[in-house]
């Protein structure tokens, strides 16, 4: 799987900027991936900090932002990732969508 630029990625992870990759359900498996192999660059927080998620069906809150650094999302199979995230969020952070391999930052 290529993907243009992936070292503008790996930059937003290295420098505490959010990266949000995101797939349908179909590509839970590929979205895990990217997820698993970018988390070696995140920096490491304290214990209690949970900064990695690998996969979530859950909507993002803007204050979900100050702990996250990488976070694999759901994206539900008829909405586009323009809809689904909220653009507070997508200005915050950098956006890998997985089906398109785009990113937008």
């Amino acid at each position: 799987s290529n993907y243009q630029k992936i070292e503008h990625v790996i930059f937003s992870v290295l420098c505490g900027r959010p990266v949000l990759v995101v797939g349908p359900a179909r590509l839970e498996q590929e979205v895990v991936k990217l997820v698993n192999a970018l988390a070696v660059f995140v920096p490491r927080a304290g214990r209690k900090q949970q900064t990695v998620i690998e996969w979530t069906s859950q909507c993002l809150r803007i204050t979900d932002l100050i702990n996250l650094r990488l976070v694999g999302m759901c994206r539900p199979e008829r909405r586009s990732v323009d809809s689904f995230i909220p653009s507070a969020i997508k200005r915050a952070s950098t956006v890998v969508d997985i089906e398109k391999r785009i990113i937008t930052a």
